[in-house]
């Protein structure tokens, strides 16, 4: 018995993946390298603003050190909130921080 991709119902999905010639090849290329562009946009982000974190205050570093692979969120000297959340207060600062053993990737190409 034999089969051909049209005899299966499938999504959305599933019918991108029968296909094939230069123009999908080409489809799935562009939108490799936007994915590619967007994780190294947030890798920048995320060491960037770890940087900034390490020149605050030495207390106010070692108190966000306990929350490492998070996002912090400090106003006037003190940790508000932990995690990413959307909208900032005004005056307050958000900061990734870098676990204590990560090195930073090298993302020059």
């Amino acid at each position: 018995m034999s089969w051909a991709p049209g005899d299966i119902p499938l999504g959305r999905r599933g019918v991108a993946h029968w296909q094939s010639g230069p123009r999908s090849a080409y489809m799935h290329q562009a939108r490799l390298r936007a994915e590619a562009e967007t994780v190294i946009r947030q890798l920048h982000e995320r060491w960037d603003s770890d940087d900034r974190r390490r020149g605050l205050p030495p207390d106010l570093v070692r108190k966000t050190e306990r929350h490492a692979r998070r996002w912090v969120i400090i106003r006037d000297g003190r940790i508000t909130a932990v995690g990413y959340g959307r909208d900032l207060d005004p005056g307050a600062s958000r900061y990734w921080v870098a676990p204590a053993d990560a090195t930073r990737p090298r993302l020059d190409g």
